[in-house]
């Protein structure tokens, strides 16, 4: 059943965006005949009738190319397990990686911070959606270790500084 056009500027993706945005509900998949329905009509089908319905006219449908697949690069060594953690609470440190999010725990199943929830020093080296920016110093209050990966408490929140292999913080 289309339930019509609903407007609503309370969504977070939809109010920190640049651009004009939408969110488009294809449908409601929450049981195994929804996704045979879902599976049968195709994505190729929901995109193109999205397209046409945004420009109000028809789109020829082409087939999907194959793309040729690249070379593989040689293969690089894995990265080092963290054995050890080389970080010390009270001492400062160096963003390595620019627009570092802030989160409200030590993992990526944290809440990202907003740029208004950081403390004012972190503001001046944020950019306006709350990431860190590259060259920022940070202090340590704390650090955790889950599995490999390694999570810093700064005042502002916690951040990654090193994650799947990449170390983000020098």
């Amino acid at each position: 059943t289309n339930r019509g056009v609903k407007i609503s500027t309370g969504l977070y993706v939809l109010r920190h965006t640049k651009s004009p945005a939408m969110l488009i509900e294809v449908g409601f998949v929450d049981d195994k005949d929804d996704a045979d329905l879902y599976n049968k009509v195709g994505v190729n089908a929901i995109c193109k009738a999205i397209t046409e319905g945004i420009l109000n006219s028809s789109v020829a449908s082409t087939p999907a190319q194959t793309p040729t697949p690249a070379p593989k690069p040689a293969s690089k060594p894995a990265a080092k397990p963290a054995t050890s953690n080389p970080y010390r609470n009270g001492s400062t440190y160096t963003l390595k990686a620019d627009a570092l999010r802030v989160r409200t725990g030590a993992g990526t199943g944290y809440r990202t911070k907003a740029y208004n929830e950081l403390s004012a020093n972190a503001k001046k080296n944020a950019y306006g959606n709350g990431n860190l920016k590259k060259g920022t110093r940070v202090t340590c209050m704390s650090t955790k270790m889950i599995g490999n990966d390694i999570w810093m408490r700064i005042p502002s929140g916690w951040i990654a500084v090193r994650y799947s292999g990449k170390t983000y913080v020098g």
